[in-house]
């Protein structure tokens, strides 16, 4: 895919630049979704977003890389990060404090920014914590926007009681698996759902325009 175009206004006249893909600013910030791969990935599905007022949320701030990549690339977005770890500021991102299980916080944060274009999981990689996250802020993804989750690995970790806290949980990509049967039968629960696209350690979801 080519490189995104970003379009301004200069002096009553239309200009052109070429924006800088997502695995070079993953790069120039040193996140590791640019090793990782996801930048080609993301590339397909945002970069006609570009120069949208797009609304993201990205779950997991550790050290603000990816959050500073995002509002490059969007720079007439509202980028907001999600982290109950320490974490550093961020120059024209919010950043809030709590956990991504915490139903009742991404509840009133959906609220606050009035649903979502973009939310990115990339935060502890619990189980509990992927499936409780995606079940709170689903149906406040905007239509046609998208949904991911990030480090699908973890499911498949031969070692896995590190990624769960209750014996009876299910990984997330059985918990997916069961969403992807949904999706397939049309259910009521997921039938604003247009598509679930994976790749390696990614499902990617889309919501329905309507």
């Amino acid at each position: 895919m080519g490189r995104p175009i970003l379009r301004v206004e200069q002096n009553g006249q239309e200009v052109s630049s070429v924006v800088q893909t997502l695995r070079e600013l993953f790069t120039q910030y040193g996140s590791d979704k640019a090793s990782l791969g996801y930048g080609e990935v993301y590339e397909t599905y945002f970069a006609p977003m570009v120069t949208d007022k797009v609304t993201l949320l990205e779950l997991g701030v550790y050290s603000g890389a990816s959050l500073r990549a995002w509002k490059d690339y969007f720079p007439y977005g509202t980028i907001a990060g999600l982290d109950s770890d320490t974490f550093p500021e961020v120059e024209n991102v919010v950043v809030h404090r709590g956990r991504q299980n915490d139903k009742e916080l991404l509840e009133s944060l959906a609220n606050e920014y009035k649903g979502f274009d973009i939310v990115v999981d990339d935060c502890s990689h619990q189980w509990e914590d992927q499936q409780a996250s995606w079940e709170a802020l689903w149906k406040h993804i905007r239509p046609g926007g998208y949904y991911v989750i990030e480090d699908l690995g973890t499911s498949l970790d031969p070692t896995p009681d590190r990624w769960h806290r209750d014996p009876a949980a299910i990984d997330t990509l059985e918990y997916l698996s069961h969403i992807m049967r949904q999706v397939i039968g049309d259910h009521m629960l997921v039938g604003s759902m247009e598509f679930m696209h994976f790749y390696p350690n990614i499902c990617l979801m889309k919501k329905r325009i309507r």
